[in-house]
């Protein structure tokens, strides 16, 4: 709880965002790096999807004999930032409640998460949810929740809506409403739970260069503001764009630390 009693919800993606690679890719990379040519082929041939593709991937991965530890190691190596975990820290001392929204698998996330210490600091992951046979074949599941109407980014997999999932922690039977709500994203997947929320409540951190960023850019050219995001800087203590006249306002990070440096002007500031 932070020094004015507010409630805070602070949502992360993890692929490209939480840490600095995906997570699927790096793990075929560093175990397998000659299946890059069968996901490209089965991707081009089954677009949307990517869960089934990773399924096929980590039957792949048991026939060559790998197993739960090769996993763990390879995962406790992705690249992350040290700024986005004390981040992490940060928040939850401020007593944030901090969560993980991603199309990974759950495996992959609640290993780092471990590997890292994070576990206790973290209340939700939702995700598509995995775990080892008794053969010890890894297998993944889809999350499968969808948005019930066409969702208004118009980009979301048929397996998760994060959209829908942001909406529903945020309208919850207890009517527990929350003072802010940050989302921290990179990808087209990120839209839609961006377009979910709304100022004075709702901020979305955008990472530079990547998918989110042109999406939310094109928004605005739009809606008739500025054609680009504003960079966020270390020593501002708002991200200053908005989406529309009610959306949520949006700031671009290059580093870790420039989300450290935003999250620690926010509840220190």
């Amino acid at each position: 709880m932070t020094n004015n009693r507010q409630q805070i919800l602070c949502v992360w993606d993890f692929d490209n965002s939480l840490i600095d690679e995906n997570s699927d890719t790096w793990i075929v990379e560093k175990l397998a790096p000659d299946l890059r040519g069968f996901m490209s082929e089965f991707h081009r041939a089954h677009p949307g999807q990517w869960t089934a593709l990773m399924q096929q991937v980590f039957f792949k991965l048991h026939e060559r004999g790998i197993t739960r530890a090769d996993y763990e190691r390879s995962i406790n190596d992705i690249p992350v930032s040290s700024a986005n975990l004390e981040a992490i820290r940060l928040l939850h001392r401020a007593g944030a409640d901090v969560r993980i929204l991603s199309d990974a698998n759950t495996f992959f996330i609640e290993a780092f998460l471990k590997h890292h210490g994070l576990s206790p600091l973290i209340s939700h992951v939702a995700s598509n949810p995995a775990h080892f046979d008794l053969t010890g074949q890894l297998r993944i599941d889809p999350y499968t929740l969808a948005c019930p109407l066409p969702c208004p980014c118009q980009l979301c997999p048929a397996n998760l809506c994060k959209g829908q999932v942001l909406s529903d922690w945020l309208h919850p039977v207890s009517q527990c409403q929350f003072d802010r709500v940050f989302y921290v994203g990179d990808g087209a997947g990120d839209l839609c739970p961006a377009l979910r929320l709304s100022r004075p409540v709702g901020y979305v951190l955008a990472r530079a260069g990547c998918s989110l960023e042109r999406l939310l850019s094109k928004r605005l050219a739009l809606d008739g503001l500025v054609p680009h995001l504003p960079q966020m800087a270390a020593t501002n203590a708002d991200p200053p764009a908005k989406i529309g006249a009610a959306g949520p306002w949006v700031g671009v990070w290059r580093s870790g630390e420039d989300v450290f440096q935003f999250f620690s002007s926010q509840l220190n500031g």
